[in-house]
Protein backbone atom coordinates (compact mmCIF):
# COMPACT_ATOMS: atom_id res chain seq x y z
CA UNK A 1 0.00 0.00 0.00
CA UNK A 2 2.90 2.35 0.97
CA UNK A 3 4.54 1.64 -2.43
CA UNK A 4 1.39 1.95 -4.46
CA UNK A 5 0.74 5.80 -2.54
CA UNK A 6 4.41 6.80 -3.46
CA UNK A 7 3.99 5.28 -7.10
CA UNK A 8 0.57 7.22 -7.57
CA UNK A 9 2.55 10.54 -6.27
CA UNK A 10 4.71 10.42 -8.55
CA UNK A 11 2.64 9.46 -11.86
CA UNK A 12 0.67 13.14 -10.76
CA UNK A 13 3.75 15.22 -10.12
CA UNK A 14 4.66 14.10 -13.71
CA UNK A 15 1.71 14.52 -15.26
CA UNK A 16 1.26 18.63 -13.73
CA UNK A 17 4.99 19.19 -15.00
CA UNK A 18 4.25 23.18 -14.59
CA UNK A 19 5.88 25.37 -12.63
CA UNK A 20 2.47 25.99 -11.52
CA UNK A 21 0.94 22.83 -11.17
CA UNK A 22 3.81 21.51 -9.24
CA UNK A 23 3.66 24.82 -6.70
CA UNK A 24 -0.36 23.77 -5.61
CA UNK A 25 1.00 20.33 -5.58
CA UNK A 26 3.38 20.83 -2.82
CA UNK A 27 1.59 23.97 -1.37
CA UNK A 28 1.57 24.72 2.33
CA UNK A 29 -0.14 27.23 4.09
CA UNK A 30 1.61 30.72 4.70
CA UNK A 31 1.57 30.02 7.99
CA UNK A 32 2.63 26.47 8.17
CA UNK A 33 6.24 25.53 10.13
CA UNK A 34 9.51 25.06 8.41
CA UNK A 35 10.50 20.94 8.32
CA UNK A 36 12.75 20.29 11.26
CA UNK A 37 14.00 16.79 10.18
CA UNK A 38 13.33 14.78 7.65
CA UNK A 39 11.40 11.32 8.37
CA UNK A 40 12.85 8.16 8.24
CA UNK A 41 10.19 7.00 5.05
CA UNK A 42 13.14 7.62 2.98
CA UNK A 43 10.89 7.41 -0.27
CA UNK A 44 9.38 10.83 0.98
CA UNK A 45 12.45 12.46 1.40
CA UNK A 46 12.32 14.55 -2.05
CA UNK A 47 8.94 15.52 -1.14
CA UNK A 48 10.26 16.88 2.27
CA UNK A 49 13.71 18.21 0.85
CA UNK A 50 11.40 20.32 -2.03
CA UNK A 51 8.79 21.58 1.21
CA UNK A 52 12.47 23.08 2.37
CA UNK A 53 14.41 24.78 -0.70
CA UNK A 54 10.91 25.50 -2.78
CA UNK A 55 11.38 29.32 -1.70
CA UNK A 56 14.63 29.47 -3.21
CA UNK A 57 14.33 27.54 -6.50
CA UNK A 58 14.39 29.25 -10.31
CA UNK A 59 11.82 27.67 -12.57
CA UNK A 60 15.06 25.42 -13.62
CA UNK A 61 16.05 23.84 -10.03
CA UNK A 62 12.16 23.37 -10.41
CA UNK A 63 12.04 21.30 -13.19
CA UNK A 64 15.30 19.46 -11.57
CA UNK A 65 13.55 19.14 -8.10
CA UNK A 66 10.95 17.05 -10.12
CA UNK A 67 13.60 15.48 -12.16
CA UNK A 68 15.44 14.34 -8.62
CA UNK A 69 11.83 12.97 -7.33
CA UNK A 70 11.63 10.76 -10.13
CA UNK A 71 15.21 9.68 -9.85
CA UNK A 72 15.19 9.32 -6.07
CA UNK A 73 11.91 6.41 -6.78
CA UNK A 74 14.24 4.38 -9.32
CA UNK A 75 16.65 1.77 -7.70
CA UNK A 76 19.78 3.66 -8.29
CA UNK A 77 20.53 3.99 -4.58
CA UNK A 78 20.52 1.06 -2.71
CA UNK A 79 18.12 1.87 0.34
CA UNK A 80 21.02 1.75 2.58
CA UNK A 81 22.58 4.67 0.25
CA UNK A 82 19.08 6.71 0.72
CA UNK A 83 18.96 6.45 4.56
CA UNK A 84 22.47 7.81 5.08
CA UNK A 85 21.78 10.29 2.48
CA UNK A 86 18.61 10.97 4.80
CA UNK A 87 20.54 10.80 7.72
CA UNK A 88 23.41 13.12 6.71
CA UNK A 89 20.58 15.86 5.80
CA UNK A 90 19.11 15.76 9.11
CA UNK A 91 22.85 16.78 10.39
CA UNK A 92 23.01 19.74 8.27
CA UNK A 93 19.50 20.83 9.18
CA UNK A 94 20.25 20.69 12.38
CA UNK A 95 23.07 23.24 11.80
CA UNK A 96 21.07 25.40 9.28
CA UNK A 97 19.24 28.77 10.40
CA UNK A 98 18.24 30.83 7.18
CA UNK A 99 20.62 29.82 4.25
CA UNK A 100 19.15 26.70 2.65
CA UNK A 101 21.15 27.43 -0.43
CA UNK A 102 23.06 23.82 0.46
CA UNK A 103 20.14 21.68 0.18
CA UNK A 104 19.69 23.23 -3.69
CA UNK A 105 22.98 22.41 -4.19
CA UNK A 106 22.99 18.76 -2.59
CA UNK A 107 19.85 17.84 -4.46
CA UNK A 108 21.68 18.46 -8.13
CA UNK A 109 25.06 17.21 -6.88
CA UNK A 110 22.73 13.97 -6.53
CA UNK A 111 20.36 14.35 -9.36
CA UNK A 112 24.04 14.66 -11.36
CA UNK A 113 24.99 11.41 -10.35
CA UNK A 114 22.69 10.03 -13.77
CA UNK A 115 24.96 12.09 -16.01
CA UNK A 116 28.63 12.04 -14.84
CA UNK A 117 30.84 8.96 -14.37
CA UNK A 118 33.19 11.04 -12.67
CA UNK A 119 30.47 11.96 -9.75
CA UNK A 120 30.20 8.46 -9.43
CA UNK A 121 33.55 7.12 -9.24
CA UNK A 122 33.71 9.77 -6.10
CA UNK A 123 30.20 10.34 -4.53
CA UNK A 124 31.01 7.67 -1.74
CA UNK A 125 33.83 9.24 -0.64
CA UNK A 126 32.47 12.69 -0.96
CA UNK A 127 29.42 11.69 0.83
CA UNK A 128 31.35 9.93 3.94
CA UNK A 129 33.30 13.61 4.03
CA UNK A 130 30.15 15.67 4.66
CA UNK A 131 29.01 12.88 6.62
CA UNK A 132 32.18 13.60 9.11
CA UNK A 133 31.75 17.72 8.56
CA UNK A 134 28.00 17.49 9.46
CA UNK A 135 29.02 15.47 12.45
CA UNK A 136 31.93 17.94 13.42
CA UNK A 137 30.60 20.60 16.07
CA UNK A 138 33.48 22.90 15.30
CA UNK A 139 32.58 22.92 11.49
CA UNK A 140 29.85 25.68 11.31
CA UNK A 141 26.92 25.52 8.47
CA UNK A 142 28.17 28.44 6.97
CA UNK A 143 31.78 26.27 5.88
CA UNK A 144 29.89 23.09 5.22
CA UNK A 145 27.93 25.59 2.56
CA UNK A 146 30.80 26.30 0.92
CA UNK A 147 32.34 22.82 0.82
CA UNK A 148 29.24 21.53 -0.75
CA UNK A 149 28.51 24.71 -3.39
CA UNK A 150 33.10 24.21 -4.00
CA UNK A 151 32.14 20.36 -4.75
CA UNK A 152 29.04 20.98 -6.98
CA UNK A 153 31.32 23.09 -8.92
CA UNK A 154 33.97 21.09 -9.41
CA UNK A 155 31.50 17.93 -10.12
CA UNK A 156 29.93 20.37 -12.78
CA UNK A 157 31.93 23.14 -14.49
CA UNK A 158 35.59 22.16 -13.23
CA UNK A 159 35.80 25.34 -11.37
CA UNK A 160 37.62 25.54 -8.19
CA UNK A 161 36.52 28.58 -6.74
CA UNK A 162 33.95 32.17 -7.88
CA UNK A 163 35.22 35.13 -6.64
CA UNK A 164 34.02 38.35 -7.19
CA UNK A 165 36.39 39.76 -9.13
CA UNK A 166 37.74 35.96 -10.91
CA UNK A 167 37.12 32.53 -10.35
CA UNK A 168 39.60 29.73 -10.50
CA UNK A 169 39.47 26.89 -13.17
CA UNK A 170 41.06 23.44 -14.06
CA UNK A 171 41.03 22.21 -17.67
CA UNK A 172 39.96 18.75 -17.58
CA UNK A 173 37.84 17.24 -15.11
CA UNK A 174 40.16 14.38 -14.07
CA UNK A 175 40.36 13.63 -10.36
CA UNK A 176 40.20 11.59 -7.51
CA UNK A 177 38.20 12.35 -3.86
CA UNK A 178 40.72 11.17 -0.98
CA UNK A 179 39.61 11.53 2.73
CA UNK A 180 41.66 11.00 5.87
CA UNK A 181 41.83 13.88 8.52
CA UNK A 182 40.18 15.99 5.87
CA UNK A 183 38.56 15.52 2.05
CA UNK A 184 40.85 16.62 -1.09
CA UNK A 185 40.35 16.53 -4.62
CA UNK A 186 43.19 15.18 -6.23
CA UNK A 187 44.79 16.34 -10.02
CA UNK A 188 47.01 14.82 -12.08
CA UNK A 189 48.21 16.94 -15.00
CA UNK A 190 46.59 19.83 -15.73
CA UNK A 191 46.34 23.46 -16.44
CA UNK A 192 45.54 25.67 -13.49
CA UNK A 193 43.68 28.81 -15.03
CA UNK A 194 42.64 32.01 -12.45
CA UNK A 195 40.74 34.38 -15.08
CA UNK A 196 38.47 37.67 -15.11
CA UNK A 197 35.99 39.11 -17.46
CA UNK A 198 39.46 40.43 -19.21
CA UNK A 199 42.57 38.21 -18.46
CA UNK A 200 43.82 35.88 -17.07
CA UNK A 201 46.87 33.38 -15.76
CA UNK A 202 47.17 29.98 -16.61
CA UNK A 203 49.40 27.68 -14.82
CA UNK A 204 50.43 24.94 -17.64
CA UNK A 205 51.38 21.77 -16.57
CA UNK A 206 50.97 21.18 -13.11
CA UNK A 207 49.27 19.06 -10.70
CA UNK A 208 47.68 19.42 -6.88
CA UNK A 209 45.39 19.25 -4.17
CA UNK A 210 42.13 20.94 -3.59
CA UNK A 211 40.27 21.52 -0.22
CA UNK A 212 37.33 22.63 -0.85
CA UNK A 213 36.24 23.23 2.86
CA UNK A 214 39.84 25.51 3.70
CA UNK A 215 39.30 26.13 -0.20
CA UNK A 216 43.39 25.99 -0.98
CA UNK A 217 45.49 24.39 -3.64
CA UNK A 218 48.77 23.06 -3.10
CA UNK A 219 50.69 22.25 -6.35
CA UNK A 220 53.69 20.49 -7.94
CA UNK A 221 55.76 22.07 -10.78
CA UNK A 222 54.09 24.25 -14.02
CA UNK A 223 54.71 27.13 -15.71
CA UNK A 224 52.80 30.55 -15.36
CA UNK A 225 52.11 32.41 -18.12
CA UNK A 226 49.39 35.77 -19.11
CA UNK A 227 48.98 35.04 -22.64
CA UNK A 228 45.50 36.51 -22.49
CA UNK A 229 47.59 39.39 -21.63
CA UNK A 230 49.58 39.43 -24.84
CA UNK A 231 52.50 38.76 -23.00
CA UNK A 232 54.90 36.52 -25.30
CA UNK A 233 54.41 33.26 -23.19
CA UNK A 234 58.09 32.34 -24.33
CA UNK A 235 59.69 35.61 -23.09
CA UNK A 236 57.45 36.56 -19.56
CA UNK A 237 56.78 33.20 -17.55
CA UNK A 238 57.56 31.64 -13.98
CA UNK A 239 58.63 28.21 -13.47
CA UNK A 240 56.95 26.85 -10.56
CA UNK A 241 58.22 23.83 -7.84
CA UNK A 242 55.68 23.47 -4.94
CA UNK A 243 53.55 26.15 -4.30
CA UNK A 244 50.50 27.28 -2.27
CA UNK A 245 47.55 29.27 -3.32
CA UNK A 246 44.43 30.88 -0.98
CA UNK A 247 41.90 30.92 -3.23
CA UNK A 248 39.61 32.90 -0.40
CA UNK A 249 42.35 35.65 -1.11
CA UNK A 250 40.16 38.26 -4.20
CA UNK A 251 43.87 38.93 -5.78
Amino acid sequence: MKMLKLTTRLQYLTAFMSIGAFAILFHQPANAQRITGFTEEIENFPFQLHDIIKGQLSKEEEAQSVEFAQFWSTDYFAPEKKAEIVEISNLLLKKTDVNLSHFVSLMKILLNLKYNEQIQKSFDTWLNGLKMYAEDPNIVITTIIKFIQNSQSIFENNILKIRPAHKWSTSNGEYSVTLDSVLTFRFGTLDLICSNETDSMVILATQGIYNPLSETWRGKGGKVTWARSKLPVDEIFAMLSNYRIDLTKNE
